[in-house]
């Protein structure tokens, strides 16, 4: 039988699986709001650049800052 720590230590960052099938418990999984795979890709590139693990609405609001500020710039 799994302890409190055991779930603690299994849960993932942001928590994004326990969300994604709580969802789908509740025949809502349509409405998830699960970030692009850019997100992924830009989130371990940093971790790997600066050994800091930075939270999937973190690299959302930075992608979307980026994208505003290059449009600024055309």
């Amino acid at each position: 039988m799994n302890t409190y720590m055991d779930v603690l230590n299994e849960r993932t960052d942001d928590m994004l699986l326990e969300r994604m099938y709580k969802l789908l418990n509740q025949n809502k999984l349509m409405q998830a709001d699960l970030p692009h795979s850019t997100t992924y890709y830009v989130r371990e590139a940093l971790e790997a650049r600066t050994g800091k693990r930075f939270t999937f609405k973190q690299i959302n609001m930075a992608i979307n800052l980026f994208e505003k500020r290059k449009k600024e710039t055309l």
